[in-house]
């Protein structure tokens, strides 16, 4: 049993808000290639999870994630994750290897400021659509909202806290800086993953061409 369960420590995220568009940047530091050497850092252990950098892949402990809304049961994901461009990818540097996803803001009438979002964690190592046959967990926050799209330059931070709730699968809070998290339908790899009470989502505008 103790296979199945995976740690995470802190991560961080970040949100940059663009006139148009909306990049939520989720940080992975990934503590299988380095040790902990920033304030916010993860460390996931799970085989069946793996990164890309470019078209190659990283074999190892890493972790797919994606941004988006929840109504009616179903959670929409914004959009795929890709291997470049912006859309979705890692910095295997060695100071701190990343996972980026960004949530794209197609026209003013998406994810108006104050829109609630919600973070999705998939048992998937491909870079294919996610979608509802897929094991994972939704989870959200009361403070996990779209900023105001005139922000610029400005930070907002928001954490794991006892609030944050899942919306498909089970989040479980506690003040020692390990959660649990449990996906459906559960995966046979990792059924339980350990994650951290630290995310920040930092939020800025430019103009998209």
């Amino acid at each position: 049993m103790e296979n199945l369960m995976k740690k995470l420590f802190k991560s961080s995220m970040k949100i940059n808000v663009m006139k148009k568009e909306m990049c939520v940047v989720t940080m992975l530091a990934l503590l299988a290639f380095q040790p902990a050497s920033k304030a916010s850092n993860l460390a996931i252990f799970d085989d069946s999870f793996n990164l890309f950098n470019g078209s190659t892949q990283i074999t190892g402990p890493v972790l797919s994630a994606v941004w988006g809304t929840f109504s009616g049961g179903n959670f929409t994901p914004n959009q795929n994750i890709y291997a470049s461009g912006g859309f979705g990818y890692v910095d295997t540097t060695a100071s701190a290897p990343e996972l980026q996803v960004i949530i794209n803001r197609v026209d003013t009438t998406q994810y108006a400021a104050g829109t609630q979002m919600a973070l999705a964690i998939f048992n998937k190592p491909d870079l294919s659509n996610w979608d509802n046959t897929v094991a994972k967990v939704v989870l959200t926050d009361a403070t996990w909202t779209a900023p105001s799209w005139s922000l610029v330059g400005n930070d907002k931070d928001v954490f794991f806290t006892s609030a944050t709730t899942a919306l498909l699968g089970n989040f479980t809070y506690s003040s020692t800086g390990r959660d649990t998290i449990v996906m459906i339908p559960e995966p046979s790899s990792a059924s339980l993953i350990m994650m951290s009470l630290v995310s920040v989502f930092a939020f800025r505008r430019r103009n998209k061409k």
